[in-house]
This record gives structure tokens, sequence and C-alpha cells, in this order.
């Protein structure tokens, strides 16, 4: 195994457990419990204030949320194909193998369980999950993807005739 290949596997590990914690905080926001948060911010306990501070801007956070793992997806996705197209030398091939067993699979470890998880075990990972989601919060707000998808989303929402809740 060459040195690129293994860092492209380490990278779609990377990227993987990132996804996973996306999916799964994107149905953990909701789940987790707001006694409990109330309680680990009433005891000034860290991870609770983080939380505390993604769960009073859900709006802004769920962007981020599907920003991150849009973005994880994507990558996934490209460097699976990188490495087969490395393999097979074929393109049609790559590109059914990648279409037709990857994204199934994606969709299945990386949407599906990890949300399942989630929804069930809130109250204990999204502690853990709150330093990351912040920071991917600040991050894609600071460069200006959050804004600018919010931005969207008020503009359609008007297109609608919708009200407006920002």
């Amino acid at each position: 195994m060459t040195v690129k290949i293994a860092i492209l596997i380490l990278a779609v590990i990377i990227l993987a457990a990132l996804a996973c914690l996306f999916a799964g905080a994107e149905i953990g926001i909701y789940q987790f419990s707001r006694l409990r948060l109330r309680l680990g911010v009433e005891r000034k306990r860290f991870i609770f204030l983080i939380l505390d501070r993604i769960i009073k801007n859900v709006p802004d956070q769920l962007i981020s949320i599907l920003i991150g793992s849009n973005i994880t997806c994507y990558c996934i996705t490209g460097i699976a194909t990188c490495l087969l197209l490395d393999k097979m030398k074929e393109n049609q091939s790559v590109e059914l193998f990648v279409t037709v067993i990857i994204a199934p699979v994606m969709f299945v470890f990386f949407e599906l369980i990890p949300k399942s998880i989630f929804f069930y075990r809130p109250d204990s990972l999204m502690p853990y999950a709150a330093p990351i989601l912040f920071l991917f919060q600040e991050v894609f707000t600071w460069i200006g993807l959050v804004p600018l998808f919010k931005k969207i989303s008020v503009y359609f929402t008007k297109l609608t005739g919708l009200a407006v809740h920002v």
C-alpha cells in the first residue's frame, strides 16, 4: 500500500466519523433533554455550556450540520472514486460501482444508523458531540456559509409566502 492510498483511506475514515456525527446530531439536537441541559448549565459544566449555546441557535446549527454532512459525503464519494479509478481503469465501471454500492452503503451507515443511535441516546451522545459541532458552526459562520444559506432560506421562504422566522 502506498502512502497516498493510506492517507486517502485515513481521510475516508475521518470523514466517515464526521458524517456520522453530523447525521446523528441532526436528530440529537431535537431529542436532547432540555431538563438535563438546564441542570448541566446550572452546575456550570463546560460541555453543557457549549451545548446550550448550540441549542439556543438551532437554525444556524442545523445549517452548519447540513453543510458539514454534504461536504463529508461529497469528499468520501470523491475519494472513493479516485481510489477505484486507480484500480479499475474503466470510468463506467467505477461510476456504476460508486452509484450502486457506495451510495447505499453511505446512506445506511452514515445516515440511518447514526440517526437511530442519536435518537435513542441523545442525552449521552450530544454532550460529546457539542464541542465538534460548535467548532464547525463557528468555522462555517466565519467563512460566510451559514449567513449565505440563511439569506437563501429567507429568500425562498418569502417566495412561498410563508412567515419568515430568523
